[in-house]
């Protein structure tokens, strides 16, 4: 990463080293939706969305990812594997 300046008119331009960071990897999420009304029998239901959330260190929900369903009812979507989403733990 640089970093600019300005001194006298004249601009400056610094190398600045930045910590290395570790990322998780990610985590491959499968499934399929099945239901029914009462006492029909349990089928997939296509068309649907799956959603996926975590909480942030403030208790706030945060989308981390979703897929439709298939004709199936399966679902496939990948999601990160971090404590906080959206931050990254350095290393």
């Amino acid at each position: 990463m640089s970093a600019f300046s300005l001194h006298s008119g004249q601009l400056y331009v610094e190398k600045v080293a930045l910590p290395e960071i570790g990322i998780s990897p990610p985590l491959a999420v499968v499934g399929t939706v099945r239901g029914a009304p009462p006492g029909a029998a349990d089928l997939p239901v296509a068309n649907a969305t799956v959603s996926f959330y975590g909480l942030d260190s403030s208790g706030h929900s945060i989308l981390l990812g979703s897929a439709p369903t298939d004709s199936q009812g399966r679902y496939e979507t990948i999601l990160p594997d971090v404590a906080q989403p959206g931050v990254a733990a350095s290393r």
